[in-house]
């Protein structure tokens, strides 16, 4: 029973040291996180509203489609009877005056897109984070 216990905890130490590994292996995935500032909302440059989104992704998607966005807003649903929302914006956060970024609770806003870095998330979601044998070998009593 012992040597059980022992074997078990000696897979679990693997698979830690496997997902540690990964994790470091995924730094610079294309995610929209990285173009997301939370309870900010952009205003006065909404040129298109779509309701009913279930994600940012789908958002970002329209986003791609219109050569006209620069950034989105999305409303997340707080409630079971909320409908997300989403904003395609014509400026950029950076391209605005006093008062046209908003703390709004519950809207996030994706600034700084553009068609090649929307491309990259959209395409090669993984590019960075593809597994190897020699990315994680395994140890040699097990190889």
């Amino acid at each position: 029973m012992k040597h059980v216990q022992i074997l078990a905890s000696c897979i679990c130490l693997f698979l830690i040291l496997c997902i540690n590994e990964i994790r470091a292996s995924c730094p610079d995935k294309p995610t929209l996180n990285k173009q997301k500032t939370t309870d900010r909302k952009l205003l006065l440059h909404s040129i298109q509203v779509i309701r009913g989104f279930l994600s940012p992704y789908q958002c970002a998607d329209a986003c791609l489609r219109d050569s006209r966005c620069k950034s989105f807003n999305f409303k997340r649903k707080q409630e079971s009877d909320d409908i997300s929302e989403c904003e395609i914006n014509n400026v950029k956060w950076s391209e605005t005056v006093a008062g046209e970024v908003v703390h709004r609770t519950g809207w996030d806003l994706y600034d700084e897109l553009d068609s090649g870095r929307l491309q990259e998330i959209f395409l090669y979601p993984s590019a960075s984070c593809e597994l190897s044998p020699q990315r994680v070998p395994l140890p040699e009593h097990l190889g």
